[in-house]
């Protein structure tokens, strides 16, 4: 492989690596690799604007909607990344083109991480009380073994598959 790092492959690093490059290969690896990117720049966004909201502009963080609390920092990082994180969904792990009508149909597939990381800021920030760079970690973790196959079924495109042809035995 002419862009390893080491090029001696019977090194201890050069066994290494040659171990991730074959775990690469793998998807569900891809997708934690890659998942664990956005999770990262997700939460350092939100934490951003959370801060910015809070202890810069000093203006309220939450909107009460039918009774649920909704985190606003949180629904702006959402709504500013979910084509950053469906290109790198795409490109990285599932390895299929770009596509406009997909990004949207990604957006509907995060929908349910998104009201899944709200319950999570909910419950840990207003209920147990942790602060929220807490609430915001534990709640990007909590979803994720679920979101792996919402995001597989949404942005790797359905394969038709083959029709039988039936012989007529007259």
């Amino acid at each position: 492989m002419a862009n390893r790092i080491f090029k001696n492959e019977k090194s201890f690093f050069g066994r290494l690596e040659a171990f991730y490059w074959k775990l690469w290969e793998k998807e569900g690896f891809r997708f934690l690799v890659i998942g664990g990117i956005n999770t990262v720049v997700g939460y350092i966004v939100g934490t951003l604007l959370r801060f910015l909201f809070e202890d810069v502009f000093e203006i309220t963080y939450k909107w009460v909607f039918l009774k649920a609390s909704i985190d606003i920092p949180y629904l702006m990082m959402f709504l500013l990344l979910f084509s950053y994180s469906y290109f790198m969904m795409s490109k990285f792990v599932f390895r299929t083109k770009w596509q406009l009508s997909r990004n949207f149909l990604y957006l509907l597939s995060s929908a349910p991480n998104f009201f899944l990381q709200q319950l999570f800021i909910w419950l840990f920030e207003d209920i147990v009380g942790l602060p929220y760079w807490w609430a915001y970690i534990l709640a990007s973790l909590a979803p994720i073994p679920i979101m792996y196959f919402v995001n597989k079924l949404l942005v790797v495109p359905m394969e038709k598959k083959p029709t039988k042809e039936t012989k007529d035995t007259k």
